[in-house]
């Protein structure tokens, strides 16, 4: 959340568009949280829709 709600000079990109280096640890982290979300969430709803026999 700190990546994008911040002081105006805080910004998460470099102004070509990059991912500067000491931001780079928040990134992978934030990637690894929002894949175990979506298996989650996924495991959840095809539990609901194909029941194990």
């Amino acid at each position: 959340m700190e990546l994008f709600i911040g002081p105006s000079k805080h910004q998460p990109f470099d102004s070509d568009g990059t991912i500067p280096s000491y931001h780079l640890h928040n990134f992978e982290h934030a990637n690894i949280s929002l894949t175990y979300f979506v298996y989650a969430s996924f495991s959840i709803l095809f539990d609901k829709i194909i029941p194990s026999t």
